[in-house]
């Protein structure tokens, strides 16, 4: 095929100057391309990462059951959301904008329903959420049972159904009376914890623990627990302090009379000290301001 040149276009002659011309483009070229590169490493690390849905829902569809609630908050961020999450639980997207006059008791009251858990994935909440209110609801009635920090992104659990008639069939019973009348009728937790983490609460990684209680006699005098992972050099990891677990909402002085036979669920986040070494440690649950210790279990360390 022949190629025709129009009269305007410049016929670049061979030889030496051609090649060297040919050389200076191609690297004018490549160092916008380079410096692009140079950047990729950092723009796809967890600190750089803007909002961590992916590991957010990946985080729901292996904690939530079936019987959960999974709120979305604001509503439109359900997008992100509903494109990675592939878990069970009852989604929910409630609203867009909330100021002081909006009406939340109906429509959270109407999410909350049956449900024993209910998981409030919140983002962008700047602009349609300035005061937390939908998050203050929760915390004003319900136990928190986890809070997760990843990148954009606040992830909580809350227990309405923190009231139970029976030891679920995946915790592990227990029969232990603590001095001041609480009795330990069954607890949860995993095997194993990493020691760090650099996505949910970095950098400490932390093991959770469902303790289920209640009261062998009247409970005159209350008494917080509290859990500690335990290795031969002493304590290595200590569950974290919240204004609004289920013991402060429903303290145990009011168990006998209130709630006969009932299992108070109870949840807390042991946190560990990152520079925890790898091994098998004690998990312990005792009162503070009371000597008695238990040993609930060995945890493993990686």
């Amino acid at each position: 095929m022949t190629h025709y040149l129009s009269p305007r276009t410049p016929v670049i002659e061979s030889g030496s100057s051609s090649s060297k011309q040919r050389t200076a483009f191609l690297l004018v070229s490549l160092v916008p391309l380079l410096l692009f590169l140079l950047t990729l490493p950092g723009q796809w690390s967890l600190p750089a990462s803007k909002e961590a849905w992916r590991q957010s829902v990946a985080y729901l569809a292996e904690h939530a059951t079936l019987q959960d609630g999974i709120l979305i908050h604001p509503d439109w961020v359900r997008y992100p959301f509903q494109y990675y999450f592939r878990g069970p639980g009852q989604t929910y997207a409630a609203f867009s904008t909330v100021t002081a006059s909006t009406d939340l008791d109906g429509p959270l009251q109407g999410v909350v329903g049956d449900h024993p858990v209910i998981w409030l994935i919140q983002s962008h909440l700047d602009g349609p959420d300035p005061d937390r209110r939908v998050e203050a609801w929760f915390a004003a009635r319900y136990p928190l049972i986890t809070a997760l920090y990843p990148p954009g992104i606040s992830l909580k659990g809350y227990a309405p159904g923190y009231r139970l008639d029976t030891l679920p069939a995946e915790a592990t019973p227990l029969d232990l009376t603590f001095a001041n009348g609480m009795r330990l009728a069954g607890f949860q937790a995993g095997s194993t914890v990493a020691a760090t983490d650099d996505l949910f609460h970095p950098p400490s990684g932390w093991l959770h623990l469902t303790l289920y209680w209640t009261a062998g006699r009247p409970i005159i005098e209350a008494a917080t627990p509290y859990a500690q992972l335990v290795g031969p050099e002493g304590i290595w990891g200590l569950s974290l302090d919240r204004a609004n677990d289920a013991l402060s909402l429903f303290p145990p002085t009011r168990w006998f009379a209130e709630a006969p036979g009932q299992l108070i669920r109870q949840d807390l986040d042991i946190n560990l000290n990152p520079a925890t070494p790898p091994g098998s440690y004690d998990l312990i649950v005792g009162l503070h301001g009371a000597g008695q210790q238990e040993r609930l279990s060995i945890i493993t360390v990686q």
